[in-house]
């Protein structure tokens, strides 16, 4: 039951993130995606979910709809994805 509340969050954000351009920095809410971890029965969970979210924020950004500067959008998916890693080591330090 856990696992699947947030295979869902995860599925929500991934579709506002294709739906919204690809300067918005959605892929912050993987962050909350790991935060769950403390739910979670193993510890595990927060690598999983770190890799599973930098791999849709990237997607996010192959999908996502071009407008305005490409390096805007470069870097907060960067900054987005440096953020998701940083709690990921917090909660995995824990």
């Amino acid at each position: 039951m856990f696992y699947g509340g947030a295979f869902w969050i995860s599925c929500i954000v991934f579709t506002v993130d294709i739906l919204l351009p690809a300067g918005v920095s959605v892929g912050l809410c993987y962050a909350g995606v790991v935060l769950l971890g403390k739910l979670s029965p193993t510890p595990r969970y927060y690598i999983v979910t770190a890799i599973t979210g930098t791999l849709l924020t990237a997607l996010g950004f192959l999908f996502s709809p071009q407008i305005g500067e490409v390096w805007i959008a470069v870097t907060n998916r960067v900054l987005s994805v440096i953020i998701i890693w940083a709690i990921t080591f917090l909660c995995w330090r824990r």
